[in-house]
C-alpha cells in the first residue's frame, strides 16, 4: 500500500538468496481509502525451493510518477506475520493408549464393557483438520491439549467408553484424514532416520501396548486338589494340600480370588507353568487320622472323604 501513486514497481520473490519470480505490478485498488494498492502473486510449487522454511519479501525499483525513487523494501514479516513454506506432511512424535482398567499383563491391556480408553498423540504442527481416530471401529473425538516446548510438539487426546457392541479380541487403532495448517494431508513417522509417510495407519499396538477387549466370563478348564506327598491321592495329618484351578484366560489376582480349606482362606496365585492360566493355593491339613483323597470324576477334583 502506497501513500502516493506509484507508476509501477518490481515485486521480487527471493528464496534462499535466489529470485524465483520477478513481476512488474500496477495498482489495482478499488478502495477509496487505499487508492494505491499493488498486488503480486506467487504459485507454490514443488520446484520453488529444495527446503521448506520462511519466505522473504523484497520490493525493488519503486518510483512514483514524478520519477522519484525510494529504497528497496525487504521484509521477513508483514503486519507481524511471516510466510512459511510448508509442503511436508505433519510429523507424528508419539501415540499412546491407556485405560482405567488396571489389568495389564506384559504388553497387553485387558479391557471390557464400561472401561474407558484414552488415546494421545503428539504432532509437530497443529491440525487444521483433526484426523479420524477409531478404536475397535468406534470413532474417538480428538481435543487439543496444549503445546509443549520440550520436546516441541502439540498434543491431542480423545477418550472412548467401551460398550457391549464390540467384538472380543484385539482392538485395532486407525488414524486417517488429517491436514496440517498448510493443508498438507496425512502425516509421517521418523523411523530409523527415514520419513515414513502415511495417510492411514492401522495399529494393533501403541506405545508398545495392545488392547484386548474381553466381555465374556472366563471358562473353567479344570480344578484339582491333591497332596504334595509322593502319593498325591493320600494325605496324613500335617501334610500340605495343594488346590489348583485353571481357566482359558488370565484371572485378576486380588483379595477376592481365594479358596477356603476348612474355613481357612488362602489367596490363589499364578502357578509356575506359564503355558496355561493355572492358579494354586496351599494349606497344611491338620486331621486326626489318615484320610483318603478320592477323585470326583465329574469335576476332576480331589476331595477329602
Amino acid at each position: 500500500v502506497a501513500k502516493f501513486d506509484i507508476n509501477m514497481y518490481t515485486y521480487k520473490f527471493i528464496v534462499e538468496g535466489e529470485v524465483v519470480k520477478e513481476e512488474v505490478v500496477k495498482s489495482n485498488s478499488t478502495n477509496k481509502n487505499y487508492p494505491y494498492v499493488y498486488t503480486a502473486n506467487l504459485e507454490i510449487t514443488e520446484e520453488l525451493v529444495a527446503e521448506d522454511g520462511q519466505l522473504t519479501f523484497t520490493v525493488t525499483d519503486i518510483e512514483d510518477k514524478a520519477g522519484n525513487k525510494t529504497a528497496d523494501i525487504t521484509k521477513l514479516s508483514v503486519n507481524g506475520k511471516v510466510l512459511t513454506l510448508d509442503r511436508t506432511a505433519n510429523r507424528v512424535t508419539f501415540t499412546t493408549i491407556s485405560t482405567d482398567n488396571k489389568n495389564v499383563e506384559g504388553k497387553v491391556y485387558y479391557v471390557t464393557a464400561g472401561d474407558t480408553v484414552t488415546f494421545r498423540m503428539g504432532v509437530r504442527e497443529k491440525f487444521s483438520e483433526n484426523p479420524v481416530v477409531t478404536i475397535g471401529g468406534k470413532e474417538v473425538t480428538l481435543e487439543y491439549v496444549k503445546y509443549f516446548k520440550e520436546p516441541n510438539h502439540h498434543e491431542y487426546k480423545g477418550t472412548l467408553k467401551l460398550d457391549e457392541t464390540l467384538t472380543d479380541g484385539n482392538l485395532a487403532i486407525t488414524i486417517a484424514g488429517s491436514k496440517d495448517l498448510a493443508g498438507n494431508k496425512g502425516f509421517y513417522y521418523q523411523t530409523n532416520g527415514k520419513k515414513v509417510l502415511e495417510t492411514v495407519t492401522k495399529k494393533e499396538t501403541t506405545n508398545g501396548k495392545s488392547l484386548v477387549y474381553d466381555n465374556t466370563a472366563p471358562e473353567l478348564n479344570y480344578v484339582a486338589m491333591l497332596s504334595k506327598e509322593d502319593n498325591y491321592k493320600y494325605a496324613k495329618n500335617g501334610d500340605t494340600i495343594r488346590f489348583l484351578v485353571a481357566y482359558n484366560e488370565p484371572i485378576e489376582l486380588n483379595d477376592n480370588f481365594v479358596v477356603t480349606f476348612n474355613n481357612k482362606t488362602k489367596k490363589l496365585v499364578r502357578s509356575g507353568d506359564k503355558t496355561k492360566y493355572e492358579y494354586i493355593a496351599e494349606h497344611q491339613f491338620i486331621i486326626e487320622t489318615v484320610q483318603d483323597i478320592s477323585r470326583i470324576f465329574a469335576y476332576g477334583l480331589f476331595v477329602v472323604i
